[in-house]
């Protein structure tokens, strides 16, 4: 019987087609609080997606002795077809989870809507660059997509030099339209 159910699991698997869906590329960054490394924080990431359980999926790290934390890239496979995932929300969150620090527990390091099954180039750089002050005001940014679209982040991190590309881009693309 064990054998029977073992044979059935392995023609179901040829039947459902899993696709890969890339959540969050390897993110880092580091925090301060007053310019001072903030060492042994817990930081928590997190996502909300239609493939996956209502409550989201989480994980946790901690901030080194100057401040940086890691996290590795994150896929999952949907059964979903790959037609409906073009279309499907990802919203990310990557928040302080720190007792210690309940006063900035309302703060977001990274808030984010992505659609589609792959990463969007401009949150996988900033990703990449989470360095911020744990007493800045958390902003809403207002990031340029690949395609013209404009992608919302709420963040206490800063961007500079990515505002500064797409706005030049943004006039480049406004130049070519007229």
């Amino acid at each position: 019987m064990l054998e029977l159910k073992s044979i059935m699991r392995k023609l179901l698997s040829l039947f459902s087609k899993r696709t890969k869906v890339e959540i969050f590329p390897a993110t880092a960054g580091r925090l301060c609080l007053h310019n001072q490394p903030v060492k042994g924080l817990q930081i928590r990431r997190g996502f909300y997606h239609v493939s996956v359980a209502k409550e989201g999926v989480w994980e946790q790290t901690t901030t080194d002795i100057n401040g940086r934390f890691y996290f590795s890239e994150h896929c999952i496979q949907s059964v979903l077809p790959a037609h409906q995932l073009d279309n499907a929300i990802t919203h990310q969150i990557i928040e302080v989870a720190d007792n210690r620090f309940i006063e900035y527990h309302d703060r977001y390091l990274w808030s984010a809507k992505s659609i589609g099954r792959s990463h969007i180039s401009h949150f996988q750089q900033r990703l990449g660059m989470l360095d911020g002050d744990l007493n800045q005001q958390q902003q809403r940014h207002n990031i340029i997509g690949d395609d013209g679209q404009i992608l919302v982040v709420d963040s206490l991190c800063h961007w500079p030099m990515f505002t500064i590309q797409e706005a030049n881009q943004q006039r480049a693309n406004a130049v070519v339209q007229v």
